[in-house]
């Protein structure tokens, strides 16, 4: 966390160049405003779980919360994009709930790749065309692993009016290599149609569950009682150790050779790629 503030720090001061609008210019919000933004997004980032679907669903309340309403991809094997819908930035000093952002990570193995200014920010509301944005030019941080630097950059794009109820796709375009594009789904509903949450914040109010569809127990015909289908249990715990990141059915499931690969199991066992919903050598 040390090294991730220093780097933010001595980088381009956000309060110099402003938070970036969907008019391609600069928000009249004062230096002190946009620093704080800027810290409450990087709190954000580093208290943000290593496991985030691509296709995220929540209500409208969490768009209020910490964390927001967060969706990642990876667009390639190296390279990972993260975008988490906020109402304001709460309990900060220049809160503004009447002012939507959409805070997007860039992460990958090259400065290039990680730098926001590098990517076209496109954001459709229930299929129409809603938002578009190239992301701002800023000094990524880095961390130094045994193997390989990886380079993570972090911008904060002001929307032009608060998320609402909706289906949101988001959309990110490499500016040098069109090749490289990846779209996440952000949807946000009134309430939701079952609370089932998909890591533990029944016990930790500061975190927001993830909604996700569970089955449903029907009762049958002969009027004996149906079988009680259990929960759905986090799957956090199975993501960093086998790579199963992903709810499916019930369970959890690997979904991509990236989850296998940020796996322990990939480290210890050589399990670093993805076969039949499970990670295999």
């Amino acid at each position: 966390m040390r090294w991730l503030l220093l780097v933010l720090l001595v980088g381009p001061s956000v309060g110099e160049q402003g938070v970036h609008s969907h008019r391609g210019r600069n928000l009249p919000i004062g230096r002190a405003s946009l620093a704080m933004l800027r810290c409450a997004a990087l709190l954000m980032l580093a208290s943000l779980p290593g496991c985030v679907p691509p296709n995220a669903r929540q209500t409208t309340e969490v768009l209020r919360t910490r964390d927001g309403v967060c969706a990642q991809k990876n667009p390639e094997f190296s390279t990972t994009i993260r975008a988490c819908a906020r109402n304001g930035f709460f309990q900060t000093l220049h809160d503004d709930p009447a002012q939507g952002y959409l805070v997007v990570t860039t992460a990958g193995l090259s400065i290039e790749v990680a730098n926001p200014g590098n990517w076209r920010f496109t954001v459709l509301r229930d299929g129409q065309p809603y938002f578009q944005a190239m992301g701002q030019r800023r000094v990524p941080s880095f961390q130094v692993g045994k193997y390989t630097t990886t380079w993570t950059g972090l911008d904060v794009l002001a929307m032009p009016e608060p998320w609402r109820q909706g289906v949101y796709t988001v959309e990110a375009v490499c500016s040098f290599d069109t090749t490289v594009e990846t779209r996440m789904t952000i949807t946000i509903a009134d309430r939701p149609a079952r609370d089932v949450p998909t890591r533990a914040a029944d016990t930790d109010p500061s975190v927001a569950p993830v909604l996700v569809d569970a089955p449903v127990t029907q009762l049958p015909t002969n009027g004996t009682k149906a079988p009680t289908l259990p929960r759905a249990a986090s799957c956090e715990d199975q993501c960093v150790r086998d790579g199963l990141c992903a709810l499916v059915e019930g369970k959890c499931a690997a979904a991509s050779d990236a989850d296998c690969k940020n796996s322990k199991a990939c480290t210890l066992a050589g399990r670093c790629r993805l076969g039949d919903a499970k990670c295999v050598r």
